[in-house]
Parts: structure tokens; sequence; C-alpha cells
């Protein structure tokens, strides 16, 4: 049996090769855009999604007027999710939908909080959540909040990482 021999400068270049060759879309741990997105999650890739609601905006209740959100963080893990393209979306433009529901607390009682997000070609992301009561299915809260997708520092009120 012959040994392999090598050099170590040359397996310094051939780690130094691969490096430079590595994708760099998943550098930084941060998803900046759609298409970034969209390969992550077809690569299989784990994504976190912060939404700061205060970098969005809402619809008020008692004016129907667009305000900027409450001062409140949420996040999720992007365990299911749904990719539409063009022809097969509603909203004229492709789109990733994933949601999530959960028991919360709210006030004195318990209540199952669905969440619904959209992320937008455009970079725009619609967050749709709901409260209802567990055992009779009433509807007690609802908040439609319009959102961008923001990268580290860029504002948006919905930010993306790998983990």
């Amino acid at each position: 049996m012959q040994q392999l021999k090598f050099k170590w400068r040359d397996l310094y270049a051939f780690t130094i090769m691969c490096l430079a060759l590595a994708p760099q879309a998943y550098a930084g741990g941060v998803v900046s855009s759609y298409s970034v997105m969209k390969r992550a999650l077809i690569d299989g890739k784990r994504l976190r999604v912060v939404g700061r609601y205060a970098e969005c905006t809402t619809t008020a209740p008692d004016t129907g007027l667009q305000v900027r959100g409450p001062d409140a963080i949420a996040g999720m893990d992007i365990n299911n999710f749904e990719i539409f393209g063009k022809d097969s979306s509603p909203y004229g433009q492709p789109y990733i939908v994933t949601s999530f529901s959960h028991l919360a607390q709210q006030g004195d009682q318990l209540v199952t909080h669905y969440v619904k997000m959209r992320f937008f070609e455009d970079g725009q992301v619609r967050v749709l959540t709901k409260y209802y009561q567990p055992r009779t299915g009433q509807l007690t809260d609802l908040h439609d909040f319009s959102c961008r997708l923001g990268g580290h520092g860029l504002g948006g009120g919905a930010y993306i990482y790998y983990y």
C-alpha cells in the first residue's frame, strides 16, 4: 500500500480555495432578500423570523388609519412553509407563507394564538395574528401588520436568521 504524501502549503491552498468557493448567501447568518430566503428553505436550512412590530404598520381599529405597530418583538422558527410562484399567486408576485399556533396567556385567560406570515418577492412581509378562545373557537383579537424584510440595521420589522 502506497502512503499519500502532501505538503502543508498544498493543504493550506486547498482550504483557502474551498472557503473562497463556499456559497456566500448564508454568510453571517442573516437573510436579507426573498431570493436568499427561498434558496435557504429549498436547501433545507433552518430559519428563524424575528418580528419587530414597532417597525411595521397596522390599521388602528378605532380610526381605520395606518399607524406604527406596538413596541413588541416576537420570534418563530420556520418549521413549515409553502412557496408559490407568480402563476399560482393571487397577489401577482411569488411569495412564501408559513404559520404556527400555540397556547398563550392573554390577560387572565389562555387563548390559541395563530400567526401567519407571507414573504413577498418585493420584500413586503404581511403578518396576521389571531387570538381564539380554545373551547369555543371565538375570535377575540386580530392584528394585521405590514412590514419589510430587513437586514442587519436596515429596519423593516421582519428579520430572518440562520441557525
